[in-house]
């Protein structure tokens, strides 16, 4: 039963949340999405900088094996529960340059929202995907996408960062210039209900 709880939340709550954080992100900064339009080659970068900035999983917890001891500082002793701060991981400006500013053209972006290790997300590639998907589908479906602020409601966790609902006004293109780069047109409508529309 633990193992089905995992899937549920590493693969449903986790992407959607990723997803739902993006949309989030550009209609905070509405220049981004213009950038992403008029060059698609940045979506995968978009959706990287994303998980990085608003990363859906904020916090990872681990049972230490062994006594750890960071740069000097005695941190846990073995069998000790602890908990690894991936959103703070995130923005750590010594290995991250501007690390509170979201950019679409960093070089290297080696964010831990999947995490490390043995323990890196067996879902990443999927994820990617579907993010990369569903962005493309939204950006050039709809332009002028704006959020009613007042109406964002945080998901109450210590360890997952997204919005329990996400509401939005759009106008769509007369002409819709998909890029095509990431999906197949008759995938588009079941992928935008999907990923999308949070009820």
């Amino acid at each position: 039963m633990a193992f089905c709880i995992l899937l549920l939340v590493a693969g449903n709550e986790t992407t959607t949340n990723l997803i739902t954080n993006a949309v989030r992100l550009l209609t905070e900064q509405p220049h981004i999405a213009e950038s992403v339009r008029q060059d698609p080659s940045l979506i995968p970068q978009l959706t990287e900088e994303t998980l990085r900035y608003y990363p859906p999983v904020q916090a990872i917890g681990r049972i230490a094996a062994e006594d750890v001891e960071i740069a000097g500082a005695h941190i846990e002793k073995k069998g000790d529960y602890l908990i690894s701060w991936v959103a703070s991981a995130n923005r750590d400006e010594q290995k991250f340059e501007d690390p509170d500013t979201f950019r679409l053209d960093r070089k290297s972006n080696p964010h831990m929202s999947f995490g490390f290790g043995i323990h890196f997300c067996l879902g990443a590639p999927l994820a990617r995907l579907e993010s990369n998907i569903a962005l493309d589908v939204l950006l050039h479906t709809f332009q002028d996408i704006t959020c009613v602020a007042e109406q964002l409601k945080p998901i109450q966790s210590t360890f997952v960062f997204g919005v329990k609902r996400i509401s939005c006004t759009c106008h769509p293109f007369l002409k819709v210039p998909f890029s095509g780069a990431f999906f197949s047109f008759s995938s588009i409508h079941h992928l935008f209900l999907t990923f999308l529309l949070r009820t």
